[in-house]
């Protein structure tokens, strides 16, 4: 009976703690720098679009899901509706913060105390 406890505690501690972190900026050329910001638990992939319109290059990065970027990354190379050209789109998954680390730590610590 400890031993289903301890595994059911590690599961949720190691599920809740795996959250994905994305770099979030926007502005004009192709690179751009801003905070880290804890994406929605939907979210799943990083993602980086650049854009031009009317030879005004601008990135934007922010989470998103895999679906969604694979849309976009479709879509690149193809001129839009609104006259912009998707020139690039990347997709990644980021690390788990590192409170995450913390917490697959302690589940398993804890583990072990109830095996």
């Amino acid at each position: 009976m400890q031993a289903i406890l301890g595994l059911a505690l590690f599961s949720v501690l190691l599920a809740t703690g795996a959250t994905l972190e994305c770099e979030e900026c926007s502005g004009q050329g192709e690179r751009c720098s801003g905070r880290r910001i804890t994406c929605p638990h939907n979210s799943d992939t990083c993602q980086a679009v650049v854009t031009e319109t009317g030879g005004v290059i601008d990135i934007t990065k922010s989470c998103s899901t895999r679906a969604v970027c694979a849309e976009l990354k479709a879509q690149e190379g193809k001129t839009r509706q609104t006259l912009s050209f998707i020139k690039r789109v990347e997709c990644s998954k980021a690390s788990p913060s590192s409170g995450s680390l913390l917490l697959v730590l302690t589940g398993f610590l804890l583990m072990k105390a109830f095996l």
